[in-house]
């Protein structure tokens, strides 16, 4: 037993001194370190300073975060490690960047990386910044929204519960943001973004709140389902393309695909025409909406796994808007499937329908709901039990403003949620 002990006690002296020579090693970089409000528990988003003598241009700041676990003797404490930080500015001896997002309520270890080595710099806490159960409507004002005299463009949240409104971030004047698609549980809005002439794929971190992923890619429109975004673009002269522009970790339901398909496009299709909607994902098809400018739409269907693009007989209408709805799957009532169709505004003042789509018979469904005004845009909530199936619906307003109602797809009723309100799109997220 004896020896037993000894032998404990000789490893642990061996770790111990192991665990000095590591610190004696630890590089020294920088100097006299100070972080600004070092004390205080920051919010994702957040800007963190570091001061010290000896920075140097390429110097980049790593963050180990850990956050505990509770009832977990085993691992008390979750952790990422190596996430480099988003710099925001740096100078001769200061580095700015922002608090992390999207963990629990965590402390934070900054580390300085130069040539592949690590000096700590302290440590930080940060408040919770996990995606919120429950979705936010987000309302988007760009160069598309109708009454913007008097509105700022940008970003707007709204909750559905209490209809609070608040401001997330206005755009520049030479900045536009628009083609919005969210994954539910990333907290990023991503779309096709404008700033000075130029256009790219982004993404709005909600969480952090920055422009988290610029790519410089020549994106004609955004297509989505709720695991997944792709930008379909041209890859040839009458080839069409599409890539995963998602922010979420890939399973085998959702990997971009392993080659990247090339669809042709059907005669006298052009491809600017999908740019006016986003598309929607369901039933292994993409549905699009090509805008003839004839005051005609016409429903663009792509089969993923054929990679056959169709372009059906084009319809008399305002708008032609894809959108997805959840319903129960006839094999098993309490799951649920995605299904996409089209809402048709038609011209000269008729009905707005709202159709699934036919992907066998490639045609429009009858119509499970109908509405006297156009519509801007709609969005689909659903709750996790299954239960609660809405789909919230801008409509075209008249001079003081458009309006949002909600259908309720158990009892089959519009219900108001909201007046006056200036978006081009809308769209739930979380």
């Amino acid at each position: 037993m004896m020896k037993k002990i000894h032998f404990l006690l000789l490893i642990s002296l061996l770790l111990a001194a192991c665990s000095d020579d590591d610190k004696e090693k630890q590089p020294a970089f920088v100097t006299n370190i100070t972080i600004s409000d070092a004390g205080k528990t920051f919010n994702p988003g957040d800007a963190v300073t570091v001061k010290a003598d000896g920075l140097q241009s390429g110097d980049q700041i790593i963050l180990d975060i850990y956050w505990p676990i509770a009832d977990n003797p085993l691992f008390p404490e979750g952790y990422s490690r190596y996430t480099r930080a988003v710099t925001t500015e740096q100078t001769t001896n200061s580095i700015t960047f922002l608090a992390p997002g999207h963990w629990p309520a965590s402390r934070v270890e900054m580390f300085l990386e130069r040539a592949g080595q690590l000096q700590p710099l302290g440590q930080i806490s940060v408040a919770d910044g996990q995606s919120p159960e429950e979705p936010y409507l987000y309302g988007i004002t760009n160069s598309h929204a109708i009454y913007t005299p008097t509105v700022p463009r940008g970003i707007t949240r709204i909750d559905l519960v209490t209809q609070e409104i608040s401001e997330v971030i206005q755009f520049h004047d030479d900045e536009d943001f628009h083609l919005a698609a969210n994954i539910p549980g990333t907290n990023i809005l991503c779309g096709i973004r404008e700033k000075d002439g130029s256009s790219f794929i982004d993404g709005y971190d909600l969480c952090m709140h920055y422009w988290c992923n610029p790519v410089e890619r020549n994106a004609i429109t955004i297509c989505s389902d709720f695991n997944n975004t792709v930008s379909l673009e041209m890859a040839g002269d009458k080839l069409l393309t599409y890539c995963s522009i998602s922010y979420p970790v890939y399973t085998r339901l959702n990997m971009p695909p392993i080659h990247t398909p090339e669809i042709p496009l059907p005669d006298g299709l052009k491809p600017e025409s999908l740019s006016r909607y986003p598309g929607v994902i369901a039933d292994a098809h993409m549905l699009l909406s090509a805008n003839n400018g004839d005051g005609t739409f016409s429903p663009v269907v792509i089969d993923i796994a054929k990679e056959k693009m169709h372009c059906y007989d084009p319809i008399k209408a305002e708008a032609l808007i894809p959108f997805r709805i959840m319903e129960p799957s006839p094999e098993n009532p309490n799951s649920l499937r995605c299904k996409g169709g089209y809402i048709v505004s038609r011209a000269n003042g008729g009905d707005t329908q709202f159709c699934l789509w036919d992907t066998t018979a490639g045609n429009l469904k009858e119509p499970f709901a109908t509405y006297p005004n156009a519509v801007r845009s709609a969005a689909m909530y659903y709750s996790k039990d299954g239960q609660t199936r809405k789909l919230y619906v801008q409509f075209a307003g008249y001079r003081e403003g458009d309006f949002i109602e909600t259908y309720d797809f158990q009892t089959k009723k519009w219900r108001m949620f909201m007046f006056y309100v200036p978006f081009a799109e809308i769209l739930l997220a979380r």
